[in-house]
């Protein structure tokens, strides 16, 4: 666990505050819109603007959440879990999934911070958008919940739970160390459980070190 349930809890409530302090504005602007246009319409183009603002409130709850969890770029200490312990190369011979599980996010690639390569907002991005042209959406639904580095190619492999309008699905993107996308596939439906993506990593990739398991 990367984010406490204080700072989760502090996070909910910014975002309720925010809300709050703008309902009256946007109810008073609904009223008058109502009253002076055809119900059915104001109805309608108050639907999309409310389908517009939990979307752009969903984004920021996950940027928020993100930023909590990651603090990438920032003084969060990569070793609060384990004070004082030194950072885990993984490129080092012999490390193991039980080192890094005991480690994270104190973990290094060549020396520099995984959490910092993987996990800035372009990375992530780009790793959505792949997923979301696979699947041929609009825009991605879902929340990344996997990372593994794969040592015989020098590739990171992200996970993610992907939601679709008839269910979930795996979404699997390959990142080069810089964070760029080399390519995506998606199949199953999840990455644990009998979702299967987990699975189909293991298959593609007999080598992988697996990093983060969310």
């Amino acid at each position: 666990m990367r984010i406490t349930k204080r700072q989760l809890r502090r996070i909910v409530r910014e975002v309720a505050e925010i809300v709050h302090a703008g309902t009256p504005a946007i109810e008073a602007a609904y009223d008058e819109e109502m009253d002076e246009e055809d119900p059915r319409h104001a109805e309608d183009r108050w639907e999309r603007r409310e389908e517009e603002l939990y979307e752009s409130l969903r984004c920021s709850l996950r940027r928020a959440l993100i930023k909590e969890q990651h603090k990438v770029g920032g003084d969060m200490p990569r070793d609060m879990f384990n004070p004082g312990q030194p950072p885990l190369e993984i490129t080092e011979p012999g490390v193991t999934r039980e080192q890094i599980s005991d480690a994270w996010p104190n973990v290094i690639y060549k020396g520099q911070d995984v959490m910092d390569l993987m996990y800035d907002d372009r990375t992530i991005a780009s790793a959505e958008d792949a997923i979301a042209d696979m699947i041929g959406a609009d825009r991605f639904e879902g929340q990344e919940s996997y990372l593994a580095w794969i040592p015989s190619k020098d590739i990171f492999v992200m996970g993610f739970d992907v939601f679709q309008d008839h269910g979930m699905t795996s979404g699997i993107v390959e990142l080069d160390p810089r964070g760029r996308v080399l390519g995506a596939d998606t199949g199953g439906s999840g990455m644990y459980g009998r979702g299967g993506g987990r699975e189909q990593v293991q298959k593609m990739y007999p080598d992988r070190l697996e990093l983060r398991l969310d």
